[in-house]
């Protein structure tokens, strides 16, 4: 074995030849399950040796230009072998032969990160070589494999020995998604009706959050000891690493859950919760806003791609998930809001600046953008203003928090929201009367089943009194307009498009302070008009008035509200209450 060590170390681009290569692919001719028991250990460790650390040394001393007849003569020796290659590279992974060689030679023959790099360098080729290793099912198998195997203490591979930007296991995944014969290979290997691929895709899973755990217990001394190892200087800061590998683990998990079946697996697990608690880990508590200010944006593009990620990849379709599964993304909501979601939110706003962060502030704000549009789900609310409180205390809407950075146009709106939203929930008996009376007043206020107009079947009151008093008033007229789908102009200062009825609860938060309307399409918005008019002339949030959305189902119809409400300063000295004034309301 010696001298093929030795001849490793002295290869260079000026020495290498094909007698090279072929000295390294003579150790990778036979069958491996097919050696003798009593050679199996030395011809184990030294195919190992010869199928990594041999043949990336040869590829990267090979000549670049594709003229060149050497590195014509490599690509045809390395495709005219590669289903040699691949048996070798699964059968590390996977026979028991090799854990047995493994304590023979003092090293982990399992570990996949090398055999990954190299079946990446291999498809990195092009050519002939990249479609033979992409379209070999041995290839997926030996993916498969190296993303679900555990080493001896029964975690998954995660090091950073060597680490420049990527995982070498996800970047094999995200090249084999890349190709398109390789992604069906993959996804014929995952999402067959089958118990067995059943089991495999739970397995999958399971692999993706056991990452994510060992990554939340390494600290800075022991990912520095990796970073530096066989490298002085120039190595990557630990937050630097860890975020990359995180955000790139969840580009992973993407396309390991593009079937429905498998997403709503991992909807279902603790996945979305232990992501957010590895971000927080590394964004929040184990990283400086000065020293990793420049790394920890990596931290919050893999927030606001955590959100994008659980709907789908086209923007304009990205909410049907949710709409046709409400319950499921309240749920992912939850356990992000449990893994840290609202820590790194805020971390966001009062470390980082609007007005002076111009080139990494977009990523923030799409993530706050997207946290906003989807604080719709009263249970979420009230567990954001637990979290916000036992964070910021019982005051966080306080601007003096976020340290003068600029961001209260963010952070007003989304605690105004989360406080209300929390009120409402925990009042909801005594504040929730459909009534869409502008003049309805407390007495007439029933809790009990609304009254629908049988012309429009648009609007509800609370009584047939309101809905006389409102028939004389303005809904005479509007009825036969409020027929139909129209489309809603939404009045959020930060999201300015049009969208139908049933999008807009779901992108939709109102911000009360943006009274500039466009002309009405449909009742509803004259209605919402004058509420948000009376909320301005009546002095608004300084006095007391607070505007609120709700959405939920009524029958088999979906309602849409919107209500004015006035504190009652009598009871200030407990929790603020509200009382009901008016309120408008959409059947779709």
């Amino acid at each position: 074995m010696e001298p093929v060590f030795q001849l490793v170390e002295v290869i260079t681009p000026n020495n290498y030849t094909l007698d090279v290569l072929e000295v390294f692919l003579h150790h990778l001719k036979d069958d491996p399950n097919t050696l003798p028991p009593h050679v199996a250990s030395t011809r184990i460790g030294l195919a190992r040796f010869c199928a990594t650390q041999g043949l990336a040394r040869s590829i990267q001393n090979c000549p670049m230009n594709d003229d060149s007849p050497v590195r014509q003569a490599t690509m045809q020796a390395l495709l005219s072998r590669h289903e040699r290659i691949l048996t070798w590279s699964e059968f590390m992974l996977s026979s028991p032969l090799v854990e047995k060689a493994s304590k023979d030679h003092q090293f982990d023959l399992r570990n996949p990160t090398q055999i990954c790099m190299i079946l990446a360098m291999l498809i990195d080729s092009g050519g002939q070589l990249k479609a033979a290793m992409t379209s070999s099912y041995l290839t997926i198998s030996v993916f498969i494999a190296a993303w679900n195997i555990r080493g001896p203490k029964g975690e998954p591979y995660v090091t950073f020995e060597g680490f420049v930007d990527r995982c070498q296991i996800i970047t094999l995944l995200l090249i084999l998604a890349d190709v398109p014969s390789s992604q069906q290979g993959l996804y014929d290997a995952l999402f067959d009706i089958s118990p067995d691929c059943d089991k495999l895709q739970d397995l999958c899973i399971e692999s993706a959050i056991a990452r994510l755990e060992c990554i939340k217990k390494l600290d800075k001394k022991a990912m520095t000891t990796q970073l530096r190892a066989g490298r002085p200087t120039n190595f990557p800061s630990p937050v630097d690493a860890s975020l990359r590998y995180i955000q790139m683990l969840n580009w992973g998990v993407v396309v390991l859950t593009r079937n429905p079946v498998m997403r709503n697996k991992l909807f279902r697990s603790n996945y979305p919760k232990v992501l957010m608690e590895a971000l927080e880990i590394w964004l929040v508590k184990r990283s400086s806003r000065t020293v990793d200010r420049t790394y920890r944006w990596t931290g919050w593009q893999t927030v606001s791609e955590a959100f994008r990620s659980h709907l789908e990849d086209q923007e304009d379709r990205c909410l049907t998930p949710w709409r046709q599964q409400p319950d499921l993304a309240k749920t992912v909501l939850l356990k992000m809001v449990d893994g840290g979601l609202v820590s790194i939110v805020t971390e966001a706003l009062e470390s980082c600046s609007s007005d002076t962060d111009r080139s990494g502030w977009p990523t923030i704000a799409t993530a706050l953008t997207l946290f906003k549009a989807h604080l719709t789900y009263p249970a979420v609310m009230c567990k954001v203003a637990i979290a916000l409180s036992k964070l910021r205390g019982e005051n966080f809407l306080d601007v003096k928090l976020l340290h003068g950075k600029g961001n209260e146009k963010y952070w007003t709106p989304l605690c105004t929201d989360v406080a209300l939203g929390k009120h409402i929930v925990s009042n909801e008996p005594k504040l929730i009367s459909l009534c869409d009376n502008l003049k309805c007043t407390d007495d007439s206020k029933r809790i009990g089943k609304p009254k629908m107009c049988s012309g429009c079947h648009a609007v509800l009151y609370c009584s047939e009194a309101c809905q006389r008093q409102d028939w004389k008033e303005q809904h005479r007229e509007e009825s036969t307009s409020a027929l139909g789908e129209p489309l809603i102009l939404t009045m959020d200062t930060w999201i300015l498009r049009s969208c139908t009825y049933n999008e807009y609860p779901y992108i939709h938060r109102l911000q009360p302070n943006s009274v500039e309307l466009p002309l009405p399409r449909h009742y509803f918005d004259g209605r919402a008009r004058q509420l948000l008019q009376e909320y301005a002339q009546e002095g608004g949030y300084r006095k007391g008035i607070r505007i609120v959305e709700g959405f939920y189902v009524f029958g088999d119809r979906e309602v849409f509200t919107m209500v004015k409400l006035q504190l009652e300063p009598e009871r200030t000295n407990t929790e603020p209450r509200y009382k009901l004034v008016s309120s408008v309301s959409r059947v779709g």
